[in-house]
C-alpha cells in the first residue's frame, strides 16, 4: 500500500475475490469450495487500506460520514446476500457476486489516487491535480501535508533505507500503534465476533431456541441499523460515540446475564433476543468501527499502510484464536463464566474511550499527528 499506492492496491484486492466466485460458480467438491474460501481471505486485507484510502481523499468535516459508509456497505452486503440465499442456489449467487465483484473492480479505475500518497512520493502537481478533481483546497492540503512532514517524520519524495526505518522508532508511530492494539484486543474480548460466529450456538446456550435463519436476519439487521444510526451521528465526537457504543453494549450483557437467573424461562427468549439485538447495534456505532477508522487516521501518511496492515495482523491474530477457542472455554468453565469476561471488556473498553481514545473528530491528520507529539516539540515547531 505504502510502495504501489492506494488505489493499486484495492484493485489487486479485487483478483483474490473474483478468483474466489469464479471458483465457487464451478465447484463440485469439498476441496474446490475449501480453496474458494481460502483465496476469499485474502480479500480482509483489502480492510485497512480502504480506511486509509478514506482518510486520505476526504476533508475532515467529511471524513467520519463517509468512512461510516463503509461500515454501511458490509451490513448492507451481509443482508443482501442473506436475501439472496432465500431465493437462489449457491452456484447462481456466486455468478451474481462475481459480476458485482467485476462492477467494483472496474468502478476504482474511475477514481484518483490519494493525493497525500502522492505528495509522499514527491509527486506534487500530480497531487494538486487529484485535489481538484476531488475539491479539497491545494493550499490548505498543501500546508497539512508539509506540516505533517516536519512534526512526524515524514519528507516528499523516496526516503532513504535508514530514515524510512527510523519512522517507526518515532512517537507518532508506536503510541498509535499500542492504542490500536488495546482497541481491538477489547473489540474482540468484548464476544463480539464470538457472537457474529457461533451466533445460533451461542443463543442456544443461553436458552433461545430460534433456528439459522432467524438469528443471522436478526444480527444482520442489528448490524444494518447500527451502521445507519452511526452514519446519522457523523458529527458527534468520537469518544462520545465510543463511550455510549460500550455503556449499551455492557448493559444488554447484564440484561443476557441477570434476566435468566432472575426470571428463569418466563421472559427469557423475548428479553434475551432483543438484548442480543441491542448488544449488536450498539456495537456498530463504536466500538467495531471506530478502531479501523482510527488505523487510517493516527499513523503519519509515509507508514500509514504499513502500520495499518500490521495492526489489522494482528487483529486478524486475535481474533482467530479467541474464536477458535471459545467451544473449549466455554466446554470447560460454563457459558456465563465466559460471557461474564466479555462483559468485563466491555466496561474496559469504556474505560478507554474516556481516558486514553484520541479525539479526531474534525480534525485534520495533521492535527491528528499533533496530539502524539511531545509539548515542547510542538512549542518549537509552533
Amino acid at each position: 500500500m505504502d510502495i504501489i499506492g492506494r488505489k493499486k492496491a484495492l484493485c489487486f484486492t479485487y483478483i483474490p475475490i473474483m478468483l474466489s466466485w469464479l471458483i465457487f460458480v464451478y465447484a463440485d467438491s469439498y476441496y474446490t469450495i475449501l480453496i474458494g474460501r481460502v483465496l476469499q481471505g485474502f480479500v480482509i486485507s483489502a480492510t485497512p487500506c480502504t480506511y486509509v484510502y478514506a482518510a486520505e481523499i476526504c476533508r475532515a468535516e467529511q471524513r467520519q460520514l463517509f468512512t461510516s459508509i463503509i461500515n454501511l456497505s458490509v451490513g448492507v452486503g451481509m443482508t443482501f446476500q442473506c436475501v439472496l440465499a432465500m431465493f437462489f442456489h449457491w452456484h447462481t449467487i456466486s455468478v451474481i457476486m462475481l459480476a458485482m465483484s467485476g462492477v467494483g473492480c472496474a468502478s476504482l479505475f474511475l477514481l484518483q489516487e490519494s493525493p497525500v500518497w502522492l505528495r509522499a512520493r514527491g509527486r506534487v502537481l500530480q497531487a494538486e491535480t487529484v485535489e481538484r478533481w476531488y475539491g479539497l483546497e491545494p493550499p490548505a492540503a498543501a500546508a497539512t501535508v508539509e506540516s505533517v512532514d516536519r512534526s512526524r517524520g515524514d519528507v516528499d519524495g523516496p526516503m532513504s533505507a535508514a530514515s524510512y526505518w527510523s519512522v517507526y522508532a518515532h512517537r507518532t508511530v508506536w503510541k498509535p500503534t499500542l492504542i490500536l492494539l488495546t482497541l481491538f484486543a477489547c473489540m474482540i474480548l468484548s464476544g463480539l465476533h464470538v457472537l457474529i460466529t457461533y451466533s445460533v450456538y451461542v443463543l442456544h446456550g443461553f436458552n433461545v431456541q430460534w433456528d439459522s435463519i432467524r438469528v443471522t436476519a436478526l444480527l444482520c439487521v442489528a448490524r444494518v441499523l447500527g451502521s445507519l444510526f452511526y452514519s446519522a451521528l457523523h458529527g458527534v465526537k468520537r469518544r462520545t460515540l465510543f463511550v455510549v457504543s460500550s455503556a449499551g453494549m455492557t448493559v444488554s450483557m447484564v440484561v443476557i446475564l441477570l434476566v435468566p437467573k432472575i426470571y428463569g424461562s418466563t421472559l427469557t427468549n423475548s428479553v434475551l433476543v432483543a438484548a442480543f439485538f441491542a448488544y449488536v447495534f450498539s456495537s456498530m456505532f463504536g466500538v467495531l468501527p471506530l478502531p479501523w477508522i482510527l488505523c487510517g487516521e493516527l499513523f503519519p501518511r509515509t507508514v500509514a499502510g504499513t502500520m495499518s496492515s500490521f495492526v489489522h495482523i494482528c487483529n486478524c491474530i486475535m481474533m482467530f484464536t479467541i474464536i477458535k477457542i471459545y467451544p473449549i472455554l466455554e466446554l470447560n468453565f460454563g457459558i456465563y463464566v465466559i460471557w461474564s469476561m466479555f462483559t468485563i471488556f466491555c466496561i474496559i473498553s469504556m474505560l478507554l474511550g474516556i481516558f486514553i481514545l484520541p479525539e479526531t473528530q474534525g480534525k485534520s491528520l495533521d492535527e491528528i499527528g499533533m496530539t502524539f507529539e511531545k509539548r515542547k516539540k510542538i512549542a518549537n515547531n509552533n
